[in-house]
């Protein structure tokens, strides 16, 4: 029989034991090299519409009010479907030519395969940010208004 998972302690089931912390590092690390605010979030339902989740996450963690001028990036991770999802608000997207997002999902999706959780997640956080800077260089001064860490939504 399979061990059920109560769907708050989805997020340490995976993740390993000290990846919380790195992937809390990766988000700062993000942050710092663009001026957009990141969130990595776990969901542990099925959830049939992903984009339908994917908007209301973003706008439950705060990423969409955050700053109405502020871009945000949210990284969805929905392990029970063997999925995830890329979600930016407007300004993002706006800054984004639509190759980039699938070249973050692709270099992510062999790394998910492989059970390499932390490492896609950093890899997609490394990419987009990378190529946010751009656009939205970091601000001198600027301080960080959301929580680093990943978190577990329903």
């Amino acid at each position: 029989m399979v061990k059920k998972i109560h769907p708050k302690e989805h997020l340490k089931h995976f993740f390993a034991k000290d990846e919380e912390a790195d992937i809390t590092r990766a988000v700062q690390e993000a942050e710092k090299t663009c001026g957009v605010e990141f969130r990595v979030a776990i969901a542990h339902a099925s959830h049939r519409d992903v984009h339908k989740l994917a908007a209301r996450v973003f706008k439950h963690l705060g990423i969409a009010k955050a700053s109405p001028d502020h871009p945000g990036v949210l990284v969805l991770v929905l392990p029970v479907r063997r999925e995830f999802i890329l979600w930016g608000n407007k300004r993002v997207h706006e800054a984004l030519a639509a190759g980039h997002w699938e070249r973050a999902r692709d270099a992510a999706i062999p790394l998910f395969k492989e059970g390499r959780n932390k490492d896609a997640i950093t890899t997609i956080l490394q990419m987009l940010s990378q190529t946010l800077a751009q656009t939205f260089p970091p601000a001198k001064g600027a301080h960080d208004t959301l929580p680093d860490a990943p978190v577990d939504v329903g």
